[in-house]
């Protein structure tokens, strides 16, 4: 399957049926696992159209590997917990009910954390 991908770059499966997309996902879990992977590329798995499966290998590493964890000595940004003094640009936000559409639920929490982005943005100059 590996010398599929890096022979053609994709494989695209139109309509398999489940047990041929759970043998599938099967066959990349364990390259992954095994390390059959390209050096420095990855398998990706999506579905496409109605009920199609394409694979695929990509530059990198996965966005969600240790790898792109920041580092133990990274700057932190601090996010405040209660709003004061917003940016011009966060107040703008908050005073918007048509922008951004974000659940309520959310809202506070992502103007907080533009809050911190903004104050740390000029901080820095």
């Amino acid at each position: 399957m590996v010398e599929r991908l890096v022979a053609e770059a994709r494989v695209r499966l139109a309509d398999p049926d489940d047990d041929e997309v759970a043998e599938w996902r099967r066959v990349v879990d364990y390259a992954k696992r095994h390390g059959l992977e390209p050096k420095g590329r990855r398998i990706e798995k999506a579905r496409f159209g109605a009920r199609g499966l394409e694979m695929f290998l990509t530059e990198g590493p996965h966005p969600n590997s240790r790898t792109q964890r920041p580092k133990a000595d990274a700057s932190v940004v601090p996010v405040p917990t209660r709003p004061s003094s917003p940016h011009p640009a966060v107040a703008a936000l908050k005073d918007d009910d048509g922008q951004p559409v974000i659940p309520a639920v959310l809202r506070r929490r992502s103007l907080l954390m533009l809050q911190a982005l903004a104050s740390e943005t000029v901080r820095r100059g």
